[in-house]
């Protein structure tokens, strides 16, 4: 089989580390028992390549991927030996129920971002949260909620999945005013999610930073629309 590399730009960003949380797709990757989101993402890549053998395997600093023509992929981190604040990590965290696409998780000293691996197009796509693939496939959605940093923008947006791309077809303006959390598809064409907002009196003592508000995002006659539940 040919071997076809490919590289993942990353830049670099050399600042205190922070852990992040990795929950905001509901019942995806929570590692309640873990504080760092480096461990929890190699637990999950660890159970991923247990269930996806023969198209996912890890190889020293890379991660190999067999595209749907049988060629192998491959993925390299980016590690330093010498300044551990300079190294990258690229796991895979999920497969769509199809085993067309791959998820990847790069972990950063600080900060993160995602991409998607098309195994039947052999194209990663940076991506701007957790892929969420609708109960057919025919949508991904992507959601990322990280408040506290820049370092990881938030994002709610939704893909047509095309055949030989995917293609974005609805993206919320947050504008740091509002966060997704808990972000779940509950039919082919509807998600729902928690939109979590400042808490004007998180000041005050015993207070929560957030308040949350049931909302839903629906295709409704060919245009994504969303709405307070």
């Amino acid at each position: 089989m040919n071997k076809i590399s490919l590289l993942v730009l990353l830049i670099l960003i050399s600042i205190k580390a922070s852990a992040i949380d990795l929950s905001t797709p509901e019942n995806k990757v929570s590692c309640p028992e873990l504080g760092n989101s480096f461990e929890c993402a190699l637990k999950i890549e660890k159970s991923i390549i247990a269930l996806n053998k023969g198209i996912i395997s890890r190889k020293n600093e890379s991660l190999e991927i067999v595209s749907a023509a049988g060629d192998i992929h491959h993925i390299k981190e980016n590690k330093n030996k010498d300044d551990s604040e300079a190294t990258v990590h690229v796991l895979a965290v999920g497969v769509s129920d199809d085993k067309r696409f791959v998820s990847l998780y790069v972990q950063y000293f600080e900060g993160n971002s995602w991409s998607i691996f098309d195994r039947k197009t052999a194209v990663l796509t940076p991506v701007c949260g957790f892929p969420m693939f609708s109960p057919e496939n025919n949508y991904v959605a992507f959601s990322e909620m990280n408040p506290y940093t820049e370092m990881t923008p938030t994002c709610l947006q939704v893909y047509q999945v095309k055949k030989n791309e995917i293609r974005k077809v609805f993206e919320a303006s947050t504008e740091n005013i509002w966060w997704p959390e808990k972000t779940k598809w509950v039919t082919k064409e509807k998600l729902i999610f928690k939109r979590a907002e400042w808490n004007p009196s998180r000041s005050t003592k015993g207070q929560p930073d957030f308040i949350f508000k049931d909302y839903s995002l629906q295709l409704d006659n060919g245009a994504w629309k969303m709405v307070k539940n």
